[in-house]
């Protein structure tokens, strides 16, 4: 990739801008292109129903589908869980523990509960990686 000349010009405290052609400008719509498909399974496991806002729908269409959805707020901890996709069985690992709802919820909700669970969870999720 070729870069302007700033420099020349008496610009000596820009960041360098890259000249643009018309290959490179292919190759990065197609990157993009490629980037967006990497993500659409995901997306398609935003599949869990949720009710905010006294309204009923999946995960997908709070998030990305349902213009009018997306302004509502949260009204439980729970619904926090709302972005976790089933693609790959992420979000039936990260609720498996059958005090999922007490334990997390109480993580946002009690200061003093989130505390107390602090270290233990940095431990368990990070203690054989040091």
């Amino acid at each position: 990739m070729a870069w302007l000349d700033l420099k020349s010009e008496g610009m000596h405290n820009i960041p360098g801008v890259p000249k643009a052609c018309f290959v490179d400008i292919a190759n990065t719509l197609l990157k993009l292109h490629n980037r967006e498909g990497q993500t659409r399974p995901a997306e398609n496991g935003l599949s869990v129903n949720y009710t905010i806002g006294g309204q009923t729908a999946s995960a997908y269409d709070f998030l990305i589908g349902k213009p009018q959805l997306r302004a509502l707020s949260l009204d439980e901890p729970k619904q926090f869980t709302v972005s976790w996709t089933t693609y790959q069985d992420v979000y039936k690992q990260a609720t498996h523990d059958n005090n999922f709802d007490t334990q997390w919820a109480g993580r946002l909700t009690s200061a003093t509960e989130a505390t107390r669970q602090f270290w233990p969870m940095i431990d368990r999720n990070l203690g054989d990686r040091l």
